[in-house]
């Protein structure tokens, strides 16, 4: 009996390690194999430069950042020639687009973009070929950077033993119950991990094919960068429509949740009074939570949280309200005027109120 244990488990051992084997050859295989050894190095770049950008929710915040690090390394020149966001996608679905509404491909044909990224989900993606060849026949130069999520071959490489680990794991459970419990709890407990296993498999369902999830608050932070003139203000008096816009329409420097509030407001809430007495006004000033004021003035037009009443707006030409669908309007009436058919995104509402 000692035998065949001994002997069963050393089968376990030698297949493990052939399993494992096996797996390191296959992920390290395609990599070397696809190494070529080339000793000419590129020219270094000493100026900004012109970047387009197509990607899903995972990657569309790199301009943004791209943006603020030239700014601070003082690199001049650096240009963002567009964004083409799609939640959720792959990049052929990027290159899918209508030709009169794609702006990634219009931009590549002038031959003016420098550096093209590109975000898959899954490799491989035609897109990325499609965008190459496109990039290339205009401008010779372009570098294409792709930024991946998930590569197969780390896949192939941890499913097996996630699944083994999972299967090992229920079969223990399932055992046991087999022994001890009735036959009622072991059908329940197999139909509770059947649906699980079915739930998770449906939801990666989902996330893999729904093709469009959009991210409202980028969307809308777009639109008032073209449409907002000088002379007009923009008044969000909810805080999450007004950090969520702030976030996109400035950058990631536009402050912070804690500074940039409405006192008058902030008096009302009990929480944050107790934490003010229990640290006291040094501290927090210290720790950057006391408020410095309403408005910013980081955009070209001075935006403004909170819904105590605006400051005088003599000079104002019109105000632009964003509000969400779930924020009642009957108090916000700016330049005491009618409220005009919004411009909608999602749930936010986007409404342009012309001061006389």
């Amino acid at each position: 009996m000692s035998a065949r244990i001994r002997t069963g488990f050393r089968w376990r051992i030698i297949v493990s390690a052939l399993v494992f084997l096996g797996a390191a050859l296959l992920s390290a295989g395609p990599a070397a194999a696809g190494e070529k050894k080339n000793d000419k190095l590129a020219e270094p770049i000493t100026k900004g430069q012109r970047v387009f950008t197509c990607g899903h929710s995972f990657h569309v915040w790199v301009p943004d950042i791209l943006s603020d690090l030239c700014k601070k390394a003082e690199i001049p020149g650096h240009v963002q020639v567009g964004v083409s966001s799609i939640g959720g996608s792959r990049v052929i679905q990027h290159w899918d687009i209508a030709e009169d509404k794609n702006k990634a491909k219009e931009a590549l044909k002038t031959g003016k973009v420098d550096v093209l990224t590109l975000s898959p989900i899954f490799l491989p993606d035609a897109g990325i070929e499609n965008f190459t060849k496109l990039a290339l026949e205009h401008n010779k130069d372009i570098r294409i950077a792709v930024q991946p999520i998930w590569l197969d071959r780390t896949f192939a490489f941890c499913a097996p033993f996630v699944a083994i680990a999972y299967g090992v794991a229920i079969g223990g459970i399932l055992t046991r119950l087999s022994r001890g419990s009735s036959k009622a709890a072991l059908y329940s407990t197999i139909g509770l991990v059947a649906a699980a296993t079915a739930g998770g498999a449906w939801l990666a369902y989902v996330q893999v094919t729904t093709p469009y999830k959009p991210d409202h608050y980028r969307e809308l932070a777009r639109y008032l960068a073209e449409q907002v003139k000088p002379g007009e203000i923009i008044y969000a008096p909810d805080a999450a429509t007004f950090w969520g816009v702030s976030r996109y329409l400035i950058g990631p420097d536009w402050g912070t949740i804690f500074q940039v509030q409405d006192t008058a407001e902030l008096s009302r809430l009990k929480k944050w009074q107790r934490m003010y007495a229990v640290l006291g006004p040094t501290a927090a000033g210290h720790l950057g939570l006391l408020p410095t004021g309403r408005r910013l003035d980081s955009f070209r037009v001075s935006m403004f949280i909170g819904f105590s009443p605006l400051p005088d707006l003599a000079n104002v030409t019109a105000v632009w309200l964003l509000v969400s669908d779930d924020v009642s309007l009957d108090d916000l009436r700016p330049c005491a005027g009618q409220l005009p058919a919004p411009s909608v995104f999602g749930r936010l509402l986007a409404y342009r109120v012309p001061c006389p």
